[in-house]
This record gives structure tokens, sequence and C-alpha cells, in this order.
């Protein structure tokens, strides 16, 4: 329904399998999405495996389905390079609340320095190899991560709602200062 609902409004849906598994993708694929984002990607066995995936789910119109393939510990930053010369994946997304809890900050991902490092420095990797780099984003932590490399975005409906309605509301009130 919801690929459905993203077809009738014009945009693009894009899913998250709860597994690698090929059937799970091609499911998920033959419902409708446009684009698999596969989570813990940690070797380039794994990469592969996902672009065969969905190449093999959509023989006939592969090369327009997004792929999205998941950076989220330190096994898979440390793997990097090797991970990026992987063809058929779209771009990387550093997921930076489970890179947090692998790396042994549950919870802690935008108050660890530690972490913040290697979110920024992974994106700066990807984006150098000359791959789209992405990962979660703020209000706040948007200006670091789109110079550290990142190009897609993802945020939370209800912060960037909260991010508006905090910049109307000032708004609002300087004007009612102004006509004071």
């Amino acid at each position: 329904n919801m690929c459905r609902g993203a077809r009738a409004a014009g945009i693009c849906a894009v899913v998250r399998p709860w597994s690698a598994d090929a059937g799970l993708i091609s499911r998920y694929l033959d419902l409708g999405a446009n684009g698999i984002m596969q989570a813990g990607i940690e070797s380039v066995t794994e990469a592969q495996a996902l672009v065969e995936a969905v190449r093999y789910a959509r023989w006939s119109d592969w090369q327009d389905k997004l792929v999205i393939g998941m950076i989220e510990s330190p096994q898979a930053i440390a793997l990097l390079p090797q991970l990026l010369e992987v063809e058929g994946i779209d771009a990387w997304f550093v997921g930076p609340n489970d890179l947090a809890h692998r790396m042994g900050f549950p919870g802690q991902a935008a108050q660890r320095a530690e972490v913040r490092h290697a979110v920024a420095g992974a994106l700066r990797t990807i984006s150098a190899a000359g791959r789209v780099a992405g990962t979660l984003a703020t209000p706040e932590s948007t200006p670091a991560v789109v110079a550290a490399g990142a190009r897609l975005l993802l945020t939370r409906t209800t912060e960037l709602m909260a991010f508006g309605a905090t910049q109307f509301h000032d708004q609002v009130r300087r004007a009612a200062s102004d006509a004071r």
C-alpha cells in the first residue's frame, strides 16, 4: 500500500527489507518498490549479492531501480575501499545509530565525538571515491554531514516539522515585536 501511495503521489518508494534474502527483495520489487535500502552490508560478497538480487528480480529494468547499501559497523567502515568498488550500488548510507551501538555507545550517535568522526570519515571516503554518500540528518547535523560529503539525507518528519514550526514561530514573534 505504501508503494501504491508513493506512485500515486509521484514519488519514489524505497524499502528497507529486514533481511538480505533475495526472495524478499524480489517480492518488494514485485510490489512496486523503486529501490532497496539494505542494512548491515559488511562484506563485498554481501554487496554483490544485493546487486544480484535486484538484477535477478528485475532483469528487464534493474538499471531503473535504486540500490542503497548501508554501512553500520566499524568493520564495514574498515572495508569501505573494497565495498566502494562493487558496481551496481547507487548510494552508500552510513547509519549513525547502529554504528554507535556497534561501537559500544548505544543511543549516543549524536553525543559521542567518536561516532560523529566515524560517520564523517566514512562520508568523506565514499564521496572521494565518486560515489553517493548518505546518512541520517537532523536540522542541527545537516551542515556537518553535507560538508563531509553526504548527498542523500534522511530525516525524521517530526524533527523537520518541529524545526519549521520553530522558525515560523520565531518569525511571528519578530513581526509582532516590530509591529509594536
